[in-house]
């Protein structure tokens, strides 16, 4: 579990509901690190990497059961994510599965 301080989180959600779509493209990073900060910026990709590289059985689960698995994974190992955050997260997987 990764502990955030509440500063952090703030900055961190902040971060993802404006520099998150379907994907955080380096584009987006650096912006992101201009207008957050870098060690923000890192951990937003760290959030979004753990995102899509969750490991998902595709022969055993659907795309909508991956994704309700997903968000529990994200919210067990981020606990400060807000839901909008965790929704533009799982956005990211099913733009990533495609």
């Amino acid at each position: 579990m990764n502990v955030l301080t509440g500063a952090e989180s703030e900055k961190v959600n902040s971060a993802i509901t404006q520099h998150v779509g379907l994907r955080f493209s380096t584009d987006k990073f650096y912006t992101s690190s201009e207008e957050y900060g870098f060690a923000t910026a890192c951990l937003v990709q760290e959030v979004y990497n753990f995102t899509v590289s969750l490991p998902i059985n595709w022969s055993a689960e659907t795309l909508q059961t991956a994704i309700a698995n997903v968000a529990t994974a994200v919210k067990k190992a981020y606990p400060q994510l807000n839901d909008e955050s965790v929704r533009r997260l799982q956005s990211c997987l099913a733009y990533a599965w495609r």
